[in-house]
């Protein structure tokens, strides 16, 4: 049985009980930071078997600002420049913003189904029946990232009468992985961001970051990997 009892700042405190063998204590929950670095969001992350990329190309003057956990499997990556940080002054929040995404706030997303649904597959997974899903959205255009389904749509906003817009740009993969960049930047801009998020695995650890522990796509990547770089009992066992 499990009680909470209290707080510690943001972090619940619980109380458990054992019966029939009488043994009780305290657990303090402890949750993800509230604005990330890089090496804590690769790090929490993986324990639960995520593993974002984060991308190597951004235009001139962005830099990595604050990781936003969302849930297991969903994190936001905030990238800004110095005019942004001069207009907002909350990292976590305005990460997520639309008015930061509108005024050339850039936002990585990284989605994980296979982890959210609680690491379980879902045998009906369809990357190019997702894609066509985003689609149907009025501003869509159906386009391919790096060899992926992708859709490109215009998001427009209202605020104290004024309208404004971003884009998003959403890629699907195997492994039931999404990824999704908010900004008003230009298509080609998004694009280029977007590929650079993007490798060709060369090592089964590349393998586990790609695919997660979706063990049919992850097979197929060790299998494609060049002979030599994993043994056949490693293959064997299905462990990258």
């Amino acid at each position: 049985m499990f009680l909470q009892i209290d707080n510690f700042g943001d972090e619940p405190i619980y109380q458990y009980y054992v019966n029939p063998d009488g043994l009780s204590g305290t657990i303090m929950v402890k949750g993800y930071p509230r604005c990330m670095t890089e090496s804590e969001v690769k790090s929490l992350y993986s324990q639960v078997e995520a593993y974002p990329n984060f991308p190597t190309y951004l235009p001139e003057g962005y830099s990595f600002e604050c990781g936003v956990h969302n849930m297991n499997g969903f994190v936001h990556l905030g990238y800004w420049t110095d005019s942004l940080r001069e207009k907002f002054d909350d990292t976590a929040n305005d990460t997520t913003s639309q008015e930061f995404f509108a005024n050339r706030g850039l936002t990585v997303d990284y989605y994980n189904e296979y982890v959210i649904n609680n690491w379980t597959s879902n045998p009906d997974y369809d990357k190019y029946k997702k894609q066509d899903e985003k689609a149907e959205h009025p501003w869509a255009t159906k386009l391919t990232v790096s060899g992926e389904p992708a859709v490109f749509r215009v998001q427009y906003i209202t605020k104290s009468g004024q309208q404004n817009s971003y884009n998003e740009l959403l890629i699907f993969l195997d492994g039931e992985i999404r990824y999704g960049i908010r900004s008003s930047m230009p298509q080609d801009e998004m694009v280029k961001i977007a590929e650079s998020l993007f490798f060709e695995p060369k090592s089964p650890s590349d393998c586990r970051m790609k695919y997660g522990k979706v063990y049919p796509d992850v097979q197929i990547c060790l299998d494609n990997l060049p002979a030599g770089v994993v043994s056949p009992h490693i293959k064997s066992k299905q462990i990258p």
